[in-house]
């Protein structure tokens, strides 16, 4: 056998991220920043949580990015259901605000962390 035909490739798939975020630039900014990385990729970008619950479980991703605040459906309860569907998807809840109130249901709801 010949040491090349032995090797084995190194080479990682990249972690496959879901966004949901209702604001348009802050969506895209986190699109940007997501593919702007060589190990991540952006397999879907929803505004909206009934958008997410429909787009999100066909492209199976690694990592939800959830924002919590979202109109209509919060994200609280859209990590709930995406949980109930894709129990082994890490869900990470997004908030610019400190708010235990939220972050402790968020967490209840199924949420593996929240930055």
């Amino acid at each position: 056998m010949i040491a090349s035909e032995t090797k084995v490739s190194s080479v990682k798939a990249p972690l496959r991220v879901a966004l949901v975020e209702d604001q348009p630039e802050i969506r895209q900014n986190w699109e940007r920043l997501i593919e702007s990385f060589r190990d991540f990729e952006c397999v879907c970008a929803c505004a909206s949580a009934e958008e997410a619950l429909h787009a999100i479980p066909p492209t199976q991703p690694d990592v939800v990015l959830m924002d919590i605040y979202l109109p209509r459906m919060s994200g609280i309860e859209c990590t709930a259901r995406l949980k109930a569907l894709l129990p082994k998807t890490q869900i990470v809840i997004l908030t610019a605000i400190d708010d235990d109130e939220l972050v402790f249901p968020a967490l209840e709801a199924g949420a593996d962390g929240y930055l």
